[in-house]
């Protein structure tokens, strides 16, 4: 082999490493991006609404990237950051709908931020962080009632579909697919799923193909005041089976919206925990078994960060 096609490969060779990095690169940047996220404000005229709603969203949207990427077990440390100015962190924002009155503004924004910024201030601070993502899970939502009309089903079943597609899926540690409930699926390998049962997860694992399959299921109590959503599965960190109840009262809509906001918190809580050796800051131990301490009320173990779903979680924090 001649000098000249030695040197050709070797720019090749060099060529394919830098897509590849820079396409590793550009995917975990996806975690600095908080995407369809409310804004609101009312003001003197539309001009300032619009001023006043972009500006107090892009500081939300900068607490909510803090809960993202930081460790429950480090929250309390969070205090002094959350509340520095995020405009000069602010890397781009995109608007996704909006509408206005005379002195009124709503809409919803993607706001991108700096990562090498945000790094440094969580470095110089000693707060703990992971940006890198988990590879992505399929996520299939299923609510399931007994005795109720099949066409109410139905409606219910999109309303948590909704829910779900509601979020920054795409952007957030643990990226999520959404999976449709299939016919297939019989009511006793979701249960054996739930249950934590392999050999129902392997066979859920081949009607989805992939083994990274969480299954949520949304079940009203008898009387309709209350919910239980059961994830089941395998996500990025491993078999999980857990259950949380919820108040209904009659509106499964902000239920199911403030449920799948947890949800997606405890697949990212999840990771957080196995992957906090990846930060360059040392976090504080968490609970045995990887999770941290549960929240009051919070049988998941971690508690919801701002996604920005309609009436999910607070914007502070």
């Amino acid at each position: 082999m001649g000098n000249s096609d030695m040197v050709r490969r070797a720019a090749v060779g060099l060529l394919l490493v830098g897509l590849t990095s820079g396409a590793a690169a550009a995917e975990d940047s996806k975690v600095f991006i908080i995407g369809n996220y409310p804004v609101e404000a009312r003001a003197a005229d539309a001009v300032a609404a619009k001023e006043q709603a972009i500006a107090d969203g892009q500081q939300a949207a900068f607490r909510s990237l803090l809960r993202r990427i930081v460790p429950v077990t480090a929250y309390a440390r969070l205090k002094g950051v959350k509340t520095t100015p995020a405009a000069p962190m602010i890397e781009g924002f995109s608007v996704r709908s909006e509408r206005n009155s005379s002195t009124e503004y709503i809409a919803s924004y993607d706001f991108s931020f700096q990562p090498a910024a945000i790094q440094r201030l969580l470095e110089t601070q000693g707060i703990p962080y992971v940006d890198k993502q988990a590879p992505r899970i399929v996520v299939v939502p299923i609510y399931r009632a007994e005795r109720q009309p099949a066409n109410v089903i139905a409606e219910a079943t999109d309303t948590w579909s909704y829910a779900w597609r509601s979020l920054d899926l795409g952007n957030a540690l643990t990226p999520v697919t959404l999976g449709q409930a299939k016919k297939t699926l019989s009511p006793d390998t979701i249960n054996a799923a739930l249950a934590g049962d392999g050999g129902a997860q392997r066979a859920i694992a081949g009607e989805y193909q992939t083994s990274l399959v969480v299954l949520a299921v949304l079940e009203p109590s008898a009387d309709g005041k209350k919910a239980t959503v059961t994830l089941g599965g395998q996500d990025a960190v491993g078999p999980l089976s857990l259950m949380r109840g919820y108040r209904l009262d009659g509106d499964l809509a902000y239920t199911s919206e403030l449920a799948a906001v947890v949800a997606l918190g405890v697949l990212e809580g999840r990771w957080k925990a196995a992957n906090s050796h990846l930060s360059t800051a040392s976090a504080p131990a968490s609970a045995p078994g990887g999770f941290a301490p549960p929240q009051q009320g919070t049988a998941y173990g971690e508690g919801p960060s701002s996604y920005g779903a309609r009436g999910s979680a607070p914007s502070g924090g």
